[in-house]
């Protein structure tokens, strides 16, 4: 089958791969579509300076659906060959993708394939990619940011995780403000129903979402992207009193930030991070996993609309170019 591993930084290769075979737990997918991830494009370029990865080569992919043509026999789930799912684990830059039990087979009541879900009839291949990202960014609305009905929440960053977030966040009743340097994603932003926008680029954002809030500022800031460590004080300054601030992009190691922490001691702000969902598997994420497919299916979050670019897997290097000059919103491999 063909695979895109990652060697190094800059060094992905599409190469011949023999068909995972799975074992009595495991379960088949053939692969037909799988988004890439921020994450991945880090991985690409920065390697370990940036982001973890646990070994070399490397099949980064892990946002991706199609179609179950094996179960293994002591699978438990409803999981029948034939279904149409989506799927979050290793392994979706390839034809066929093995989803197998990281626990042991007496913790087995939660399975490795319960990062496996049926799409519905509704969901396209290339929209069930977008489960995954979609349910990290339920985590950091959510559990997080812990936004409530009718609070504003400021967004730093307007890519295609920050969009994610704000549908979240809008479908949970909140106001959002949507913050970012670059005047062709806030457009994104307006496109898709942002309550406010701010360009960082011609005016102070933190005063920005200070005037918006009528100087109270937001009770919930989430910094989107990494890599841009001076949104961490930015973040700071936009935060109501009691207000949560949450780091859900990751930045390249031994990266320090200067920042004044009495804003924090005097304004009695929570600073926390959101590393993704499904890292530390947990009957929670189960639910989180089924609730960002009813959002897609409802259309409550239209996440057709971001996918701007295809690629076939042949053409993985071209995509990954695409995202790193930022010419794309989100973009998918058809396999």
């Amino acid at each position: 089958m063909k695979e895109a591993l990652l060697y190094g930084v800059r060094d992905l290769r599409v190469v011949e791969s023999p068909k995972p075979e799975i074992g009595p737990y495991d379960v088949l997918v053939r692969v037909r579509a799988c988004g890439i991830c921020p994450t991945d494009l880090r991985k690409y370029l920065l390697l370990h300076e940036s982001a973890q990865v646990p070994h070399l080569p490397l099949n980064m992919g892990h946002e991706f659906a199609g179609d179950v043509v094996e179960v293994g026999a002591k699978v438990t789930r409803p999981i029948k060959v034939g279904m149409r799912v989506a799927a979050s684990d290793y392994g979706g830059y390839a034809e066929y993708a093995r989803l197998g039990p990281c626990r042991t087979e007496e913790d087995i009541a939660i399975e490795a394939i319960d990062t496996v879900f049926e799409l519905p009839e509704n969901v396209s291949y290339e929209e069930g990619t977008l489960m995954e990202p979609l349910a990290c960014a339920i985590h950091a609305v959510r559990d997080q940011a812990k936004i409530q009905v009718g609070q504003t929440v400021a967004i730093l960053g307007s890519g295609q995780m920050g969009l994610l977030k704000m549908g979240v966040a809008q479908a949970m009743g909140a106001r959002v403000i949507m913050v970012d340097l670059r005047e062709d994603r806030l457009a994104w932003a307006v496109k898709l129903g942002a309550d406010e926008t701010v360009n960082a680029s011609t005016e102070d954002p933190v005063a920005a979402v200070r005037r918006l809030t009528h100087g109270e500022g937001a009770e919930a800031v989430i910094v989107s992207p990494g890599r841009v460590p001076e949104m961490i004080p930015q973040a700071l300054g936009m935060a109501a009193y009691l207000g949560r601030v949450v780091l859900f992009g990751g930045y390249k190691k031994g990266t320090s930030v200067p920042f004044d922490p009495n804003v924090i001691h005097y304004g009695e702000i929570i600073l926390t991070g959101c590393e993704g969902i499904g890292v530390k598997p947990s009957p929670t994420d189960l639910l989180t996993f089924k609730i960002a497919l009813d959002l897609i299916a409802s259309g409550r979050v239209p996440v057709s609309k971001i996918i701007t670019h295809t690629f076939p897997l042949d053409e993985i290097t071209v995509a990954f170019g695409v995202l790193e000059r930022m010419e794309a919103m989100k973009v998918v491999l058809k396999i």
